[in-house]
């Protein structure tokens, strides 16, 4: 059995050397993964259900704080839990993750998505709360064709006749 652990930034804070040595000793444990969760706006009145979110809370960026914790690790894999998909350009977010993903000798592995709860969050990014779930779909598309696609950025391969000057 294999065991993941996240890290809250609004519970440990976002202090670099309490953020790397979490990360440390979860790899030192045996810890397979390490996730890092993601709200992009929080503001007065927001709340999940009944819970009031505060908006003093601290949530740094998941990409940039993963890559930080690489850069510190060695063996931990590397996890979003989750990203707010529909609220990430996906071509920007391809090329996100696999810079993590290469700078880190293949760690960046685990990308779990949400689609948001929050409707001023949405409207902060600039998307249409009601149509967040279409994007995350077009989004995952995208990230799929991009990530297994060829040098042209999709599955289909080039004619060999292509040049390449």
């Amino acid at each position: 059995m294999r065991f993941a652990i996240s890290y809250s930034p609004p519970f440990h804070g976002v202090d670099p050397e309490i953020v790397v040595g979490y990360a440390r000793h979860a790899e030192q444990c045996g810890f397979e993964a390490i996730y890092l969760p993601e709200h992009i706006v929080l503001y007065p009145g927001a709340a999940l259900g009944q819970v009031p979110i505060p908006p003093t809370l601290d949530y740094p960026d998941p990409l940039d704080t993963l890559a930080f914790v690489a850069a510190a690790t060695s063996r931990i894999l590397l996890g979003t839990g989750v990203l707010l998909l529909p609220y990430h350009h996906p071509v920007v977010l391809a090329k996100r993750l696999a810079t993590i993903d290469v700078l880190s000798r293949g760690r960046m592995r685990l990308l779990t998505v949400g689609l948001g709860t929050l409707p001023r969050e949405a409207s902060a990014t600039g998307v249409d709360f009601a149509t967040r779930g279409r994007r995350a779909d077009e989004a995952i598309d995208v990230l799929r064709l991009l990530w297994g696609g060829g040098e042209e950025g999709s599955a289909s391969t080039a004619s060999s006749s292509t040049s390449r000057t």
